[in-house]
């Protein structure tokens, strides 16, 4: 008694509408901002990529409830959580970065497709789309920018994921993407032949290789990560890369990287970079060098590695376990010797490279763009001369 016996809910045309096409797949498209990540594995297809708020809210406006089908929850209203995604959505200092205060969104499909030679800014078309986690995020995205329409949220972006799967796993990713911690490409190659290889490998040479994920460190532990920061800088010439693309090491890049390595030339290669890492952090006197140390790390890695493959005369293919000792107790007994050459070779390239200009008088963002655009290691390449006579 007391309670109330009848509940009136507002029911208009585009609910009537709604109900009655529930059941009709949504072909849609979607429009990702920047660059996304495409991998096939296990006869299944997925996309990551980073989506703006004002796509969401299209759809949301267009689809509504229906792409929440096969969601486990309807919109919850107003909660703590949502109440935070809405006042993060209208903060102006905080909206912009919203992309890393959520989760994202979770999103299936019967097949997606899209211009694969197109680099960015990908047009994603779908066939039968719908949300499996990440309702409440959409919905409160709606609202919220349904409740202002006159804020700027085009610098306001969502991490979203799209699958590509069968109907008979799709309870399982829903139960899976509401459950558990997220996954990255690090995780899925994990398990890959060639990363048990190189752990069971390294162990042999006295080192413990960490493919999968966890917090245990310490001199002789050598996270997948950093060995494929390494290897890229060192061994494969993309010092470049290897600083900007972390996030892509295990995707784009994994079979560059990882093709044909073995464990010895992975722990030198971790070797050289964590040296040069570790220099970097020092003060150096001469003004000269000093100017470019906090941008030349990942450069200097690269020419040390190559110093000391000439210096032992061989061919990185000849970098082995055999060898390993003895290159290893080489580097330990020159390496100040060496990384102090790359420096003032690189010095010497920098001067030249501005046209003999003090380095020290050079703003550090100009510097920085110049490794960062790849200008001096092409440069340094292409004049084989040059290298010979200086690394010699």
């Amino acid at each position: 008694m007391g309670q109330d016996q009848v509940r009136f809910v507002h029911f208009s045309h585009k609910d009537i509408i709604g109900y009655i096409n529930r059941l009709k797949p949504i072909d849609t498209q979607i429009s990702l901002s920047g660059k996304a990540v495409q991998e096939n594995f296990n006869y299944k297809r997925v996309i990551l990529g980073r989506v703006s708020v004002r796509e969401i809210y299209k759809l949301m406006e267009q689809y509504g409830e229906r792409l929440l089908e096969k969601n486990i929850r309807r919109y919850l209203g107003k909660n703590a959580v949502n109440d935070g995604i809405s006042e993060t959505l209208q903060d102006d200092g905080k909206r912009q970065n919203f992309f890393f205060f959520n989760n994202g969104v979770t999103m299936i499909c019967e097949k997606f497709s899209y211009n694969a030679l197109q680099e960015e800014n990908w047009i994603v078309k779908i066939s039968g789309l719908q949300i499996i986690n990440g309702g409440q995020t959409c919905r409160t995205i709606y609202q919220t920018l349904k409740e202002c329409p006159d804020a700027d949220f085009s610098q306001t972006y969502l991490l979203v994921r799209l699958y590509e799967v069968n109907e008979d796993i799709i309870q399982d990713i829903t139960l899976a993407a509401n459950s558990q911690n997220p996954v990255d490409f690090r995780d899925l190659k994990s398990n890959e032949e060639k990363q048990v290889l190189l752990e069971e490998s390294a162990k042999n040479l006295g080192y413990e290789y960490k493919r999968k994920r966890d917090h245990v460190l310490n001199a002789n532990v050598i996270p997948s990560t950093v060995a494929a920061e390494a290897v890229f800088a060192v061994w494969r010439g993309k010092p470049h890369l290897a600083k900007y693309r972390r996030n892509e090491f295990f995707d784009q890049y994994y079979n560059e990287i990882f093709d044909g390595l073995n464990a010895a030339q992975m722990l030198m290669a971790v070797f050289i970079f964590r040296y040069c890492d570790s220099r970097r952090k020092q003060i150096h006197t001469d003004s000269e060098i000093q100017a470019h140390r906090p941008y030349s790390q990942y450069f200097l890695a690269y020419m040390m590695g190559k110093q000391i493959l000439q210096q032992e005369g061989i061919e990185l293919k000849e970098l082995t376990h055999v060898n390993f000792a003895e290159i290893r107790q080489f580097f330990q007994q020159q390496k100040q010797y060496i990384y102090e050459k790359a420096e003032r070779m690189l010095t010497g390239l920098l001067e030249e490279y501005f046209n003999h200009a003090l380095i020290s008088e050079i703003d550090g963002r100009t510097i920085a763009a110049v490794f960062r655009r790849f200008d001096v290691l092409e440069r340094f390449l292409k004049n084989k001369e040059w290298w010979n006579k200086h690394i010699l």
